[in-house]
Formats: structure tokens, sequence, C-alpha cells
């Protein structure tokens, strides 16, 4: 017999968001620093040269 679906503890539900966060941050962190490299764009407070 199956048992009746009962919803995660809220510690299991923290957790899943907090890896959710963590995964996300990283993706993104490396997105930025993958495709800065590709195209150049580097985080600086100068701008960049405009001739190029």
């Amino acid at each position: 017999m199956r048992s009746s679906f009962h919803p995660p503890s809220r510690s299991h539900v923290l957790v899943a968001k907090g890896l959710g966060a963590t995964m996300w941050c990283w993706i993104f962190w490396r997105f930025k620093h993958d495709w800065g490299d590709v195209f150049g764009h580097h985080d600086s407070i100068e701008p960049p040269p405009l001739d190029k």
C-alpha cells in the first residue's frame, strides 16, 4: 500500500533552497567569468579604451 504523501520537513526545504541558491550563484559566477574572458570584459574601475 502506498503511504499518503506528506510535505517535506522545514529543514529539508531550507537545505534544498540553500543548495539551489548556491548552484545558481556558482552558475552565474562561472558564466560571468567565462564570458568575461571570451569578450574581454573584466571588472575594473577604469572604462575600456575606445580605440580597439
